[in-house]
């Protein structure tokens, strides 16, 4: 699969672009994970959950993740962490 960009949002930090060559949010959990090494430290992966804009409602970590994946700088992925 030939990698893209996906906007994330981590806190209250601004957005960031996070570059996906992956299948599924677990695989893009990684990734900003790697992208944002210094902000989410110690966290695992499966600490990580992401959230479309505006919704409270976590992505599985199974859903596919492709171009028709489309959050923006305005409307980025909202990354939480849970301990």
């Amino acid at each position: 699969m030939a990698s893209f960009n996906i906007w994330v949002k981590y806190d209250e930090s601004e957005p960031v672009k996070v570059k996906f060559g992956g299948e599924d949010v677990d695989d893009l959990k990684t990734a900003i994970k790697r992208k944002l090494a210094n902000k989410l430290g110690e966290v695992d992966a499966d600490d990580i959950r992401l959230q479309k804009h505006e919704e409270e409602k976590d992505l599985e970590p199974d859903c596919s993740v492709d171009r028709t994946f489309d959050p923006t700088a305005r409307k980025p992925l909202k990354v939480v962490v849970v301990r």
